[in-house]
């Protein structure tokens, strides 16, 4: 048992203005240098994995980067990357997922676009170690993504391995209101 510190991060609202009044800022000695406006983060193998979309001339850049669970520390061989761009104020919502309890070997990040699109990405770990870490390593969902195009946000992910036929779930609220439930 025991608590790591990876990096520190507030809560704030940013100028009063209610586009950015959920924004998280990693804080970097007494600066506040990078503002995040989404944030989210999982445990997959022997790293904590951390996805972001940035604020500002970057907004629409998810990041992705990953800690060491056994210290705490930033992988700087890993790095960061992009994993995917949408337009700057086109993302409500993201979650970073992975299976844990089936192999811990998989991450997964899901979107909200504001057009309503659902949109689902997934890599093997694995492959972040064998070569530089690049969005090539991840794969979105094909021939038709997730045929999800009303959702408006509060979106969640998990992983059962014990589901059979599904494996993957993605619960979110829709554009009236109604808990939604998309599973793979």
């Amino acid at each position: 048992m025991g608590t790591l510190n990876y990096v520190k991060l507030e809560k704030v609202n940013l100028k009063g203005n209610p586009e950015y009044s959920e924004s998280w800022v990693q804080k970097v000695g007494n600066t506040s240098d990078y503002e995040y406006r989404h944030l989210s983060a999982t445990v997959v193998g022997d790293y904590l994995y951390v996805v972001r979309e940035q604020s500002g001339p970057a907004a629409g850049l998810v990041d992705i980067f990953r800690y060491f669970t056994s210290t705490g520390g930033s992988d700087a061989e890993f790095g960061f990357y992009t994993v995917v761009m949408v337009g700057a104020g086109e993302l409500n919502d993201l979650v970073l997922f992975g299976n844990t309890d089936g192999g811990d070997s998989f991450v997964y990040l899901a979107i909200i676009e504001s057009d309503g699109d659902l949109r689902f990405f997934y890599a093997l770990a694995a492959l972040f170690d064998i070569d530089d870490a690049t969005a090539d390593d991840w794969t979105e969902l094909g021939s038709g993504g997730t045929g999800v195009t009303n959702a408006l946000g509060r979106i969640d992910g998990a992983y059962n391995d014990g589901s059979s036929p599904y494996g993957i779930f993605i619960s979110y609220i829709d554009t009236s209101g109604q808990l939604c439930l998309w599973r793979f």
